[in-house]
């Protein structure tokens, strides 16, 4: 009987932890961690702080752990799909700061970063990005080449010297 409750629970553990771990896209969280353990524009703060992580999420590695972090996470939205695939992000105004690079979240299609201090923003990778709102930051370049789906891009109010949407077919505002 021992036995085959011990082999019942580690039929269960297994099942739990292979569907936990199948819930979210290892690529969309990567990309994330990545850029909300950095310093915000806020002294002392770091960009998940400014999006609903606590402090102790981002510097203990809780989320390293388990995937409760990423409803914590505001301005976020999944897809249905299983792994979850990021589809929109709208982090206006959350006093954010230094590079984005989302190019691991290859389903995004909506990404608003506008009023923040991002310096840096790669979104090479995204094709299927259609909306792009990344005006008033601090971006001294932006590559949109390969986002041949956008069909919105706002990014005035930066420090752009240079901005070709030749590739943009697609683009109309």
């Amino acid at each position: 009987m021992k036995t085959k409750t011990t082999f019942l629970a580690m039929l269960a553990f297994a099942f739990l932890a292979l569907t936990a771990k199948a819930q979210y896209h290892e690529d969309d969280k990567a990309a994330l961690r990545n850029f909300l353990k950095r310093p915000s524009a806020e002294a002392g703060k770091m960009n998940g702080e400014q999006v609903g992580l606590s402090a102790s999420t981002i510097n203990m590695n809780g989320w390293l752990m388990n995937d409760t972090w990423l409803t914590a996470l505001q301005g976020v939205t999944w897809n249905t799909e299983s792994p979850k695939r990021i589809i929109t992000i709208d982090w206006t105004d959350k006093k954010l700061a230094d590079t984005l690079n989302l190019g691991r979240c290859t389903s995004l299609t909506e990404l608003w970063c506008r009023q923040n201090q991002i310096t840096n923003l790669d979104v090479t990778k995204n094709t299927a990005l259609t909306h792009l709102i990344c005006y008033n930051n601090q971006l001294t370049n932006l590559d949109v080449s390969k986002n041949t789906a956008l069909t919105y891009l706002s990014c005035f109010d930066n420090l752009l010297t240079n901005l070709d949407v030749t590739k943009n077919t697609a683009l109309i505002s």
